[in-house]
């Protein structure tokens, strides 16, 4: 006889539903926002968990709740692209100050008072959420008289368990790795290039999407020293950011803001500049999304390989970098250059490479790369410095080939400590399963 399995429940909770199924949360009261159902995100896990017998979902209407005290129920809401602020702060009303919003309905808030085992999740699984959104998170709980541990903050912040601490304010926080897992399995279904000791494209590379300040500052700065001709780069934004002077005036005083006037012009009318083998692909489009209509659906971003082959050095820059963010957000484009068999050159918020070395284990070749850029505390410096490295070693490539045709090990012993980070999907299961 065949011992049945009893699998534990994940509780979801929806306050609104229509046509018989729940609409995502505060959909209806932030139609513009980016929300979805968190049901796909613990489905990711259901599936990619290690463990035999996984936990189910179910899903409730918030009037059942009471019904069922000795349970854990969970509203979840997933704000994807957004930060939580947007959804605490209307910052674009036109008043002395920007006007508090109320995230949480009536009756949500009658049943987080009246049902202790009633829990709120704001959660995103791609974007790294800041200090702003947790401070504001607090403040909105205090002027509510509402117990926090019944609150939780969830998102790819590697720095989110520091504010609870900081602010003596016991919210519930994780780190999600969700990114890292999701990646590196695209990664690994790719498969990766070969290591190719005489490569015969550009020294450089570095690949620039999303219209963010310090990636036009650093090409900025790259022009204006003739180093672009030796870089394989590109600049593909999706959208038109507008990168006039005043684009760079929150990062570039004025004195910087005349002595690359000219480099400011040129991107300002620059729409897209694809990289050396992605000219003819029909990827990349001016300001249009990716398309993408010939990849599967696991691939949403192409991944050649020849760019990697072709390229020693790898400059990332990273989607966060601003100290007002205070985050370490460890994206997709961290793991690219371990991966494929690269130095890598990453250019991000203050500590993002020592918490890749502390997190990962991986090897940054700091015997030969000065990494020093990554802890100063001054962006503006910390670019400065990330300039002047590029140009310290592209002063040096025949010592950095000869470095790398004779450490195969180290970048192979990288690319599989890449793989081995598919098996952090188990932390994140197990932390929503003990949640049950």
């Amino acid at each position: 006889m065949i011992e049945e399995v009893i699998r534990p429940i994940f509780n979801m909770v929806y306050d609104v539903w229509k046509d018989g199924k729940p609409v995502p949360n505060l959909l209806t009261r932030f139609p513009n926002k980016q929300l979805s159902d968190p049901e796909f995100l613990l489905l990711h896990y259901q599936n990619d968990a290690t463990k035999e017998y996984k936990f189910e979902k179910k899903k409730y209407k918030i009037e059942e709740v009471g019904l069922y005290s000795n349970e854990n129920f969970y509203y979840m809401v997933d704000y994807g692209g957004n930060h939580l602020s947007e959804f605490l702060l209307d910052e674009e009303t036109i008043s002395p100050k920007p006007i508090k919003t109320d995230p949480l309905s009536d009756i949500v808030k009658k049943t987080l008072v009246e049902q202790k085992n009633f829990k709120i999740i704001f959660i995103t699984e791609h974007e790294p959420d800041n200090e702003k959104s947790f401070v504001l998170l607090m403040n909105y709980i205090k002027e509510n008289n509402f117990n926090e541990k019944q609150f939780y903050l969830i998102n790819n912040n590697s720095l989110v368990y520091q504010y609870p601490q900081k602010y003596n304010f016991d919210i519930n926080v994780h780190q999600l790795d969700f990114i890292s897992h999701s990646s590196t399995k695209v990664l690994s279904f790719i498969g990766g290039c070969n290591f190719i000791p005489n490569k015969e494209g550009k020294f450089f590379m570095c690949f620039n999407k999303s219209p963010k300040i310090q990636r036009y500052s650093l090409l900025c700065i790259l022009m204006k020293n003739n180093m672009l001709d030796d870089i394989n780069w590109s600049l593909v934004p999706s959208w038109n950011a507008k990168p006039n002077e005043s684009f760079y005036h929150n990062f570039f005083d004025a004195s910087d803001i005349v002595k690359y006037k000219k480099e400011i012009d040129y991107f300002e009318k620059l729409a897209i500049k694809r990289s050396d083998f992605e000219e003819d692909k029909g990827w990349f489009n001016e300001y249009q999304h990716i398309n993408n209509k010939e990849f599967p659906l696991w691939l949403q971003i192409p991944e050649y390989e020849k760019n990697y082959e072709s390229s020693y050095i790898n400059i990332v820059t990273e989607s966060k970098f601003l100290d007002s963010d205070n985050n370490i957000h460890i994206s997709e484009k961290s793991f690219r250059p371990l991966f494929y068999y690269q130095f890598p050159l990453i250019l991000a918020s203050r500590n993002h490479i020592r918490k890749m070395k502390e997190k990962f284990d991986l090897d940054f070749y700091d015997d030969i790369i000065n990494h020093s850029y990554d802890s100063h505390p001054n962006q503006r410096i910390r670019l400065e410095m990330f300039y002047n490295e590029i140009k310290r070693l592209s002063n040096m490539k025949t010592e950095l080939i000869d470095f790398y045709k004779n450490n195969y090990e180290r970048f192979e012993a990288n690319k599989q400590k890449v793989m081995k980070i598919l098996e952090i999907v188990d932390k994140d299961y197990y932390y929503f399963e003990n949640l049950i």
